[in-house]
């Protein structure tokens, strides 16, 4: 699940980083 996470919040457009770029930002960094 968090691969998939993290190629989706790559491959998708700034919405997943606005959507999930709080908790986003943790799991990639």
């Amino acid at each position: 699940m968090e691969p998939m996470i993290c190629l989706e919040h790559y491959e998708l457009p700034g919405y997943l980083l606005e959507h999930y770029g709080g908790w986003a930002s943790k799991k990639v960094g």
